[in-house]
């Protein structure tokens, strides 16, 4: 049985369902909301979505192919600093051999050092750089060979394009005959809670970012956006991370509604950088704000750059949450 792993700080559960979409014969389980025990009468290859709360466990497994999407500050809350964390996310690769692939995200300046001298088969991809695999214009190449057109790609986002790279490396490196399956790229819809599109507000489209529970999954929704005028909706529980990862994306907030455990300090950043913003207490307080403050933003967005586990179970109780919210007081069309 080949085992399929992806690991990273974000992007792993889009990554994961491209490849389910792409290798619709493989099992699919792990951090995603499958026991990895539910596939054990299993003849099929499986792939793995792994958090650095499994891999710090790991003693014997062995991943036929790994994926590494970035490395950026989370689960401070779990692992004692970043450095743990990353040893656990590494420990994904403990038991590799020179057959072994490693895919990874080139454009990451630590990984690409972590896996300078690494002795396995390895996949670089790249939205900037000609590595193994790349983007150029709306075309992916392999090792300057045509792969595939994103026109018919459904994500928004240029992280949406990394985690194509990322699911084409992992079928170049399974068998490259699924190639094939990149036609089917057309019906692959957004992912519940991953810059869900929920409907119109007035002139605003709505988007619910649940997903986004790190400072780096901000950035990556603002970027998408970065043409837009835009009212953000943030603020979760209180952890440490990295509030300058958007320092460049702030032009176009219009209004911060901020709320949760996280409030004062992310006041206090917003204040800093001179952004206009508000402050509530939860999460509904924040949306029956918006038919007070809201002007003529083209987008809501709700992307909490934070956990959710000051107000909710998970993130995805927090994203439906949202959603049922908005749909009962604004009537989304």
């Amino acid at each position: 049985k080949k085992l399929i792993t992806v690991t990273g700080s974000n992007g792993k559960t889009t990554i994961v369902s491209l490849l389910k979409h792409l290798l619709n014969h493989l099992d699919l389980g792990g951090n995603i909301g499958v026991g990895l025990s539910s596939f054990i009468d299993s003849d099929n290859d499986i792939i793995i979505e792994a958090s650095s709360f499994m891999l710090d466990y790991v003693d014997k497994f062995k991943s036929d192919i790994s994926v590494f999407t970035n490395l950026t500050i989370n689960h401070l809350d779990h692992h004692n600093s970043f450095k743990d964390y990353v040893k656990a996310k590494l420990k994904l690769i403990k038991n590799i051999n020179k057959d072994s692939y490693v895919i990874y995200n080139y454009d990451d300046l630590l990984l690409r050092r972590l896996f300078r001298n690494l002795d396995c088969k390895l996949i670089k991809y790249s939205l900037k750089e000609k590595v193994d695999i790349y983007l150029e214009g709306k075309n992916i190449y392999y090792q300057g060979k045509l792969i595939t057109s994103t026109k018919d790609y459904q994500l928004a986002g240029m992280h949406n394009l990394e985690n194509l790279l990322a699911a084409i490396s992992v079928i170049i490196a399974y068998d490259r005959k699924y190639l094939k399956n990149l036609s089917t790229l057309k019906t692959f819809k957004n992912i519940p809670n991953r810059l869900e599109y929920l409907g119109k507000y007035k002139q605003a489209k709505v988007y619910n970012d649940s997903k986004a529970t790190n400072f780096y999954a901000l950035k990556t929704a603002l970027a998408a956006f970065n043409q837009e005028k835009i009212l953000l909706i943030c603020g979760g529980k209180l952890k440490q991370d990295n509030y300058k990862l958007i320092d460049n994306y702030l032009d176009n907030l219009s209004l911060v509604i901020i709320n949760g455990e996280n409030k004062s300090e992310l006041a206090k950043y917003f204040e800093e950088k001179n952004v206009k913003y508000i402050v509530s207490e939860k999460l509904i307080d924040a949306i029956n704000l918006l038919k007070l403050v809201y002007s003529d933003e083209a987008i809501i967005l709700f992307s909490p750059g934070s956990s959710s586990y000051d107000q909710f179970k998970n993130y995805v109780a927090r994203g439906n949450y949202f959603k049922t919210k908005m749909k009962e007081l604004y009537e989304l069309e």
